[in-house]
């Protein structure tokens, strides 16, 4: 079993950046494995379910423009000396917002240590540019400050600390290890379950708008008192009134919503070639050694059906057919319309193949 570190420390967020692009061993064909010992083969398959398991990153023309944007504003934030504008990644679950989250922090990581190495070399592991945590839910300023903190490993006592005593201790870290960039992942947490009125416009008690409105004063005020970007990432963004406009609510919501860059993974269109680049991708990493090439191409329409154009569902529903085939021994180690009608997927994947797709039969499949 590989070892897991928690990601929302810096450890954790180092292995990931450690991690290979791709687990794919070096493939071999059946006969050449035929000559090797019962260990090797067994090495070998293990392999191959681990690379399954993690199938590189499809960096989608979507995900590309995005990380594209936010690059440049990340690269235009080092050299300002006001306030730095941030980015914020929404849509609905499974559409890929915490890989495009990881990309952002990979890319921007690696850039920022070529550019800026520090004078002394044995200073490298001290240097933190991307810190990457998570919201709890019900957020306050408190556990966003403890969760901010909690990734340089500062052990504090929670309840005798205050949301000042970890924010000087943040304030002090950014600065010794040149922080540049948070990513918040969750920001969805800070929802409230806003009512909406007859005319469609969102409802806050007042218990609620004053939660929200020192959250959002506590976000603009660490990225003024910092000097570091935040970016950030979550389910339905728009609905957590982290942007509602100061017209309505208060004149702090404009000023985030002015400082936020919002992107939006929107997830593929039923027929698209976007889709059809996706599943080409994915197929042509399988390692399976019956596997027709274009089998899944062909079934592209079925499998937005199954997955509702979701990158995440796909990529778990193929991760599973991939290992059900392999594991299979009485059948052709390969994935075709058959075999994918026997594996369950999400429940929200499967929930709406239900309701619209599940009458759905390719024409392809006689011969997949």
């Amino acid at each position: 079993m590989p070892e897991r570190l928690n990601p929302r420390t810096v450890e954790g967020w180092r292995d990931i950046l450690a991690e290979p692009r791709s687990y794919a061993p070096e493939h071999a064909t059946p006969e050449e494995r035929a000559t090797w010992p019962e260990e090797r083969q067994d090495e070998y398959d293990l392999a191959r379910i681990r690379h399954h398991s993690n199938l590189p990153v499809i960096i989608t023309p979507e995900m590309k423009q995005i990380l594209r944007d936010i690059r440049l504003q990340l690269q235009a934030n080092v050299h300002s000396r006001g306030t730095v504008c941030g980015a914020v990644i929404t849509g609905p679950a499974t559409y890929g917002k915490t890989t495009a989250l990881e990309e952002v922090g990979r890319q921007y990581e690696t850039w920022f240590r070529k550019e800026f190495p520090p004078e002394d070399p044995n200073a490298t592991t001290l240097v933190i540019p991307v810190v990457k945590v998570g919201l709890p839910a019900k957020a306050t300023t408190k556990s966003i400050n403890v969760a901010i903190a909690e990734f340089y490993g500062a052990a504090l006592r929670r309840r005798e600390s205050t949301s000042n005593d970890y924010q000087a201790v943040i304030r002090d870290r950014v600065v010794v290890h040149r922080t540049q960039l948070i990513i918040v992942d969750d920001i969805h947490f800070l929802n409230r379950k806003a009512r909406r009125a007859k005319n469609g416009k969102r409802q806050f008690t007042d218990k609620e708008m004053e939660a929200l409105i020192s959250i959002n004063n506590h976000f603009k005020m660490l990225a003024e008192d910092f000097g570091v970007t935040f970016v950030f990432g979550g389910i339905d963004v728009d609905g957590t009134g982290l942007f509602d406009e100061g017209a309505e609510f208060d004149t702090v919501f404009s000023q985030i919503g002015g400082r936020m860059a919002r992107h939006e993974l929107t997830g593929f269109r039923h027929g698209s070639e976007e889709w059809e680049f996706v599943v080409r991708s994915f197929e042509n990493n399988l390692l399976l050694d019956h596997h027709i090439p274009g089998t899944l191409v062909k079934l592209a329409d079925y499998l937005h059906h199954r997955t509702n154009g979701s990158i995440g569902s796909l990529k778990n529903l193929l991760k599973l057919a991939a290992t059900r085939a392999m594991l299979d021994k009485k059948s052709p180690e390969r994935i075709d319309y058959a075999l994918l009608q026997k594996i369950k997927s999400d429940r929200n994947a499967e929930e709406n193949f239900k309701r619209h797709g599940s009458l759905y039969v390719p024409a392809s499949k006689a011969k997949a």
